[in-house]
């Protein structure tokens, strides 16, 4: 329900995602979680990557064709960072990396601790301000549908009973809304599963495709695209991609996979990713940075990315957002307060912290505040929703409007 931020954290703390073998190394000065028996590669151009993996006795079992990287399941008993070492030295791999499980925290670091007993969700006639704010609402009456403009969210899913039991939120959506893949549950094959969220304590995906999607006049919310008249009549479609399985759950493989597998498979026009908190990718995370890039290379694509809530930290934009200074097709995103005031509990500024340097700037506000608002919640609910990562989903979905 608020944004989330990628920490470095001890695995002592931290429960093991299920299905991957999780141990921890250090890179520079920051502990990493990582998978232990994957590594990433991506080899140089003559370099043929089958027999790199026959020479590990590894398996590829994932590829992002656009920018050449390949996921290579070493065997059980081996483990990845003696592998990772070698071959960073290794002249016929441009690039390799361990495969992180990220860590994503709700931001209990707030000046302001948010009291979500205080947002009732609203009749469904009645629309909610981050709508009006931005007029929205006005636009339903003059945009026309426009079933050519996808927009991908990048998170943690949809909640299932939202999507599929009569009367949630999204039932009858299927022609505007595609529940797509569970990248991060992926592990090979072609056994693809469904992006549900499930993660019950934090619903931060199913926040989001609400503020973006929710049909009006379906239930207790309204999203950016609703139209008038329920859920045929969305203004766009909507593309809902799983690259997290819970707020301690972030696979570093599953952010890129998602968004090539949403822009150059699926056509997405618009993407919404709340995900911040990237460190030091001058060095490591070329994974990031390559995908990235290549989504500015086809010119076709806006990236929203929210620009996180640290308050406790100093506010200095960290990577994705921090790309928007070098990327014209990522956008960095503030959120705005009811009163239609900046949120200074978001991070908008550049300079160097923790002896890396950040670049960066706030593009644009979107509504987000202090949680005011309500939105659709796991298990049929609703519940308060806002910070950086609801404003970044309000300005994918007025960018779709745009389109």
């Amino acid at each position: 329900m608020r944004a989330y931020v990628l920490l470095l954290l001890a695995s002592t703390a931290l429960a093991q995602p299920q299905g991957y073998d999780i141990d921890t190394t250090w890179i520079g000065d920051q502990q990493y979680r990582y998978v232990r028996d994957e590594v990433l590669v991506k080899p140089m151009p003559e370099s043929d990557v089958s027999s790199i993996g026959v020479e590990l006795n590894a398996s590829i079992i994932d590829s992002i064709p656009e920018i050449g990287w390949y996921r290579l399941k070493l065997p059980a008993s081996q483990d990845a960072v003696p592998v990772w070492q070698e071959l960073r030295a290794d002249t016929r791999i441009r690039f390799c990396e361990l495969h992180l499980i990220l860590s994503m925290a709700d931001e209990g670091d707030l000046e302001e601790e948010v009291d979500e007993s205080r947002i009732d969700c609203p009749p469904a006639e009645e629309i909610q301000w981050p709508i009006t704010i931005t007029g929205a609402d006005q636009a339903w009456s003059q945009v026309p549908e426009n079933d050519n403009i996808l927009i991908a969210i990048l998170d943690t899913g949809i909640d299932q009973d939202h999507y599929e039991n009569p009367g949630g939120e999204f039932y009858g959506s299927e022609d505007k809304i595609e529940v797509g893949r569970d990248w991060y549950d992926y592990f090979g094959g072609r056994d693809w599963q469904p992006a549900w969220d499930h993660d019950w304590s934090y619903s931060h995906g199913t926040h989001r495709v609400g503020e973006i999607a929710a049909p009006y006049g379906n239930g207790g919310v309204a999203g950016v695209i609703a139209g008038w008249g329920g859920p045929n009549n969305q203004k766009c479609r909507v593309l809902v991609e799983k690259v997290g399985k819970t707020k301690n759950r972030i696979s570093y493989w599953a952010v890129p996979a998602a968004l090539s597998y949403a822009v150059f498979t699926k056509g997405a026009r618009v993407v919404s990713c709340s995900i911040y908190g990237l460190m030091g990718t001058n060095n490591h995370f070329m994974l990031w940075r390559d995908d990235f890039f290549a989504v500015e290379a086809h010119q076709v694509t806006t990236i929203l990315c929210c620009t996180g809530n640290q308050q406790r930290r100093p506010p200095y934009i960290t990577y994705p957002a921090a790309w928007s200074c070098s990327l014209q097709c990522v956008v960095a995103v503030n959120s705005s307060t009811q009163d239609d005031q900046i949120y200074e509990q978001g991070e908008w500024r550049t300079g160097e912290f923790w002896g890396h340097e950040y670049t960066g700037s706030v593009s644009l506000l979107g509504p987000g505040g202090n949680y005011t608002y309500c939105s659709t919640a796991t298990s049929e609910g609703y519940d308060a929703a806002g910070g950086t990562s609801g404003a970044t989903a309000h300005a994918a979905g007025i960018a779709a409007l745009q389109q």
